[in-house]
């Protein structure tokens, strides 16, 4: 099945990754799940990550501008979904030492919902690091015809997805 899964590159610089990676940090651990006060941390099996969120569109007006263009571009040319405001942006850190990995699983579904109470609609993942500082880190479309891995290992490729994908 195709499901019109975008690839594009240099969405952002490589000054810009460094940066988000920078702001990132180490991060807190990772949860899994609608946002919620009470909210637990993730099985181990399910994911081990590490997250910071970008906060604030108009204080990061730079890269959530980026983003949207790019999503509402993909949209346009693919899916025509009516779509809403934008998620605060998740930064991401897997790291090899502690066996980092989220397994297979959709970013929507009727049950988990955004911060507005919405339905997610399109993913997007940024490879912020630079392929030859890591080993793995595969985003793998298990469904689709392909597992699009190798396609986008450059540093500031986007890939654009709906979120019902697995």
């Amino acid at each position: 099945m195709n499901y019109n899964i975008t690839a594009r590159e240099n969405v952002f610089s490589k000054e810009m990754c460094e940066q988000l990676v920078s702001f990132m940090g180490e991060g807190l651990e990772a949860t899994v799940g609608p946002p919620s006060e009470n909210q637990e941390k993730a099985p181990s099996e399910i994911r081990k990550s590490n997250v910071t969120f970008l906060p604030e569109i108009l204080n990061n007006y730079d890269v959530y501008r980026v983003l949207m263009d790019l999503v509402y571009e993909v949209n346009k040319e693919h899916y025509n979904f009516h779509l809403h405001m934008p998620e605060t942006i998740q930064l991401t850190k897997y790291d090899s030492q502690n066996q980092g990995h989220y397994a297979p699983h959709t970013d929507s579904s009727d049950v988990q919902q955004n911060a507005y109470n919405l339905p997610r609609k399109l993913s997007v993942v940024v490879q912020l690091s630079c392929p030859d500082s890591y080993e793995g880190g595969d985003l793998i479309f298990p469904d689709a015809e392909t597992g699009c891995s190798e396609a986008i290992k450059p540093q500031g490729t986007a890939i654009i997805f709906p979120s019902y994908v697995l």
